[in-house]
C-alpha cells in the first residue's frame, strides 16, 4: 500500500494508496483514500474522497465526489458536489449540482436543471416545502412557550 503519490500522470492497477494528486489519473481494481486531480478515470475501485475537473467512474465506489463534470456509471456515491452530473445505473445518497443528467438514483437531490429520469427521496421542492413546515413548527413552539412563561408571571 503506497502512503502517497503525486505525479504528473498516475495509473493504479490492483493495488492502494492513502492519497493520489496528479494531472491525469486512472485507478483500476484498486483503492484511493484520498484522490486529487484534474481527470479522474475509476474503473471496479473505491475512493473515501475524489476532487477532480473531470471524474468517470464504472463500476466504482466513493464516500464523496466534488467534480466540474462527473460521470458515473453502475456506480455509487455517498455524496456529490458538481457542476453537472451524468449518471447511468448509480445511486447516491446525496447530489448538489447545477444539471443533471441520465438515470438517476438518490436520497437527496439539489439541481437546477434535470434532464432524464430522475428516483429521489427528497427533491429540491421538497426541501423548500421541508424547510417552511420546519419553520413554521419551529416558530409555533416557541410562541406557545413564549405565551406559557407569560401567562404564569
Amino acid at each position: 500500500m503506497a502512503d502517497s503519490v503525486a505525479a504528473e500522470s498516475v495509473h493504479i492497477s490492483q493495488s492502494s494508496a492513502q492519497a493520489v494528486h496528479a494531472n491525469q489519473v486512472q485507478v483500476e481494481q484498486s483503492s484511493v483514500m484520498h484522490l486529487e486531480a484534474q481527470e479522474a478515470h475509476m474503473n471496479q475501485c473505491g475512493g473515501q474522497s475524489v476532487q477532480a475537473e473531470s471524474v468517470e467512474m464504472h463500476d466504482s465506489g466513493a464516500g464523496m465526489v466534488r467534480a466540474g463534470n462527473l460521470k458515473a456509471q453502475d456506480s455509487g456515491f455517498g455524496m456529490a458536489i458538481a457542476e453537472e452530473v451524468h449518471m447511468h445505473d448509480s445511486h447516491a445518497g446525496a447530489i448538489i449540482t447545477k444539471n443533471t443528467h441520465g438515470t438517476v438514483h438518490t436520497s437527496i437531490l439539489l439541481t437546477g436543471k434535470v434532464e432524464g429520469e430522475v428516483h429521489t427521496a427528497i427533491d429540491t421542492r421538497q426541501v423548500a416545502l421541508l424547510g417552511i413546515v420546519s419553520g413554521t413548527c419551529i416558530a409555533l413552539i416557541l410562541f406557545l412557550l413564549d405565551w406559557l412563561t407569560n401567562r404564569k408571571a
